[in-house]
């Protein structure tokens, strides 16, 4: 099990294309977007591209997720154990 959060870092009207950040906890890791501009994503878009390859792990065993129009990238790995493991690109 994994949490995550978004963080929309425009202000003013809320558009479809908003930059932001996502940090990302399992267990003791930590992975986050915040600190480095390349890694700004548009987070409303990069929320349905990490549900779809969240739903994708059912599929297969392995899955990138990048965020829409970032250099952030994660990649999740789905273990038999219940165990999960997380890693950045």
């Amino acid at each position: 099990m994994f949490e995550f959060s978004v963080c929309r870092n425009e202000t003013g009207k809320v558009t479809g294309f908003d930059l932001g950040d996502m940090g990302f906890s399992f267990g003791e890791k930590e992975v986050s977007s915040k600190g480095n501009p390349r890694l700004l994503m548009m987070v409303y878009l990069s929320v349905v591209s990490l549900v779809d390859t969240l739903l994708s792990l059912k599929v297969g065993r392995k899955y990138e997720f990048v965020g829409v129009d970032s250099s952030f990238s994660l990649v999740f790995e789905l273990q038999r154990k219940g165990g999960g493991r997380m890693g950045r690109k």
